[in-house]
């Protein structure tokens, strides 16, 4: 199991140089935001980590404010319900989720994740495919959103002007 935190440095976070990053078949990632740093965010924030874990073919395990694997889940993620007891994303005290992370980091850990990662190939294939499209896409779909957005704020300036003249 690899876990990727906030205390590595820009270099190993970006540009890891090891293989157990890319090899290690579980990835626990603590995400930027959660509710036991008071510097960091409190609300759902899905970083490169997560990311990172889905297009190197890794099952999942987030320590995250409550209602993170959800949204990943609405981005189109398999997360691995079936195999993966993810109902710490539900628990709203800090210590308790932790501890229900811990605990189904080393349930999961003792199972044979090499032979996991073998029979679930191909939906490991499909999340790194969908981080694939998004990274190619991303770019066009902000550039559409903020064209759209100044265009209403345009229009809404026009609006207001032509009222006031």
């Amino acid at each position: 199991m690899y876990v990727e935190d906030d205390r590595s440095g820009e270099e190993e976070q970006y540009n890891p140089e090891h293989n157990l990053f890319y090899t290690a078949p579980v990835q626990l990632i603590v995400e930027t935001s959660n509710q036991t740093d008071s510097l960091s965010w409190r609300n759902i924030f899905i970083t490169e980590k997560s990311y990172k874990t889905f297009a190197w073919y890794q099952f999942p395990i987030w320590y995250a404010v409550p209602g993170s694997v959800d949204k990943i889940r609405e981005q189109g993620f398999d997360v691995f319900d079936d195999i993966i007891d993810h109902s710490y994303d539900n628990e709203t005290d800090p210590l308790h989720r932790m501890d229900k992370v811990v605990a189904e980091a080393h349930r999961f850990s003792n199972k044979d994740t090499v032979a996991l990662r073998q029979t679930h190939w191909q939906r490991l294939q499909n999340n790194a495919q969908l981080v694939d499209y998004i990274s190619k896409t991303a770019f066009t779909v902000q550039k559409q959103k903020a064209k759209k957005l100044q265009d209403e704020l345009h229009q809404l300036y026009k609006s207001k002007t032509s009222i006031s003249a």
